[in-house]
């Protein structure tokens, strides 16, 4: 896992330095569904990511961040768990079939974790919050249309945080910077 992040790491580093043609070309705000791994339901996502332009022929470099959140109930225990999450794609735009992508990425995530429970036998409260920050690597397949003069997408990725997974659809629209 560590060498699989180093090279992604260093694919981004190199992007960045060996191309012309990166430059803001689009921002766009994206929602979603999230679906964390179990116990946790399924979950609502808000973000954004930009367009940086091609760092390659059919390479495409997107930055983005997003917030989601999720929750559940068991046994009168209540809890939720939340992710802000900084970090970088990378698309792989194919050539022969205009609009689709797929790709990989890294990202920062800032885990946060609450369990409320109440003692059946006392009625006593209790709380119980703890927070991580961990690296994460993601899977992605989707597809750009044009829309008018923006471009929307539909995204699906898996998400591998350390040792916990999330699946996601997203949806967003591109608005031109120049």
């Amino acid at each position: 896992m560590k060498r699989v992040l180093t090279v992604l790491l260093l694919v981004f580093v190199l992007a960045g330095v060996s191309s012309a043609d990166l430059g803001l070309k689009s921002i766009a705000p994206q929602i979603g569904v999230i679906f964390p791994e179990s116990p946790y339901s399924t979950g609502f996502e808000i973000g954004a990511t930009a367009d940086l332009g091609e760092f390659a022929p059919q390479f495409t470099l997107l930055p983005l961040v997003t917030y989601w959140h999720a929750g559940g109930s068991e046994s009168g225990l209540d809890y939720s768990f939340s992710n802000f999450q900084i970090g970088g794609d990378v698309h792989y735009n194919f050539k022969d079939a205009p609009g689709f992508f797929a790709g990989a990425g890294l990202s920062l995530n800032f885990l946060s974790f609450s369990e409320d429970y109440v003692d059946p036998v006392f009625g006593t409260p209790y709380t119980f919050d703890d927070s991580a920050t961990r690296i994460g690597l993601g899977f992605l397949a989707g597809y750009e249309m044009p829309i008018d003069k923006y471009k929307g997408f539909v995204q699906a990725k898996y998400n591998i945080i350390s040792d916990f997974g999330t699946f996601e659809l997203v949806i967003g629209l591109h608005f031109n910077t120049n």
